[in-house]
């Protein structure tokens, strides 16, 4: 949902928001899906988004 309202931001040219990739590295995927099932965090991150909304710089982080 966020990557989405980020997308609609950005076609009205409110917002320049992007995600900042996690670097992780796959320790079990499943063959039939290809999904990566385990996995551990290379490096501590930092935050989830950045950008500018109206020129004004932004950052912030997502929880689930």
């Amino acid at each position: 949902m966020i990557n989405h309202t980020n997308e609609v931001y950005r076609e009205k040219k409110l917002a320049l928001i992007q995600k900042v990739p996690t670097p992780i590295t796959p320790i079990t995927i499943d063959k039939e899906t290809r999904h990566i099932t385990l996995a551990y965090f290379d490096q501590k991150s930092t935050v989830d988004y950045i950008g500018t909304v109206q020129g004004l710089p932004v950052c912030f982080d997502a929880k689930g």
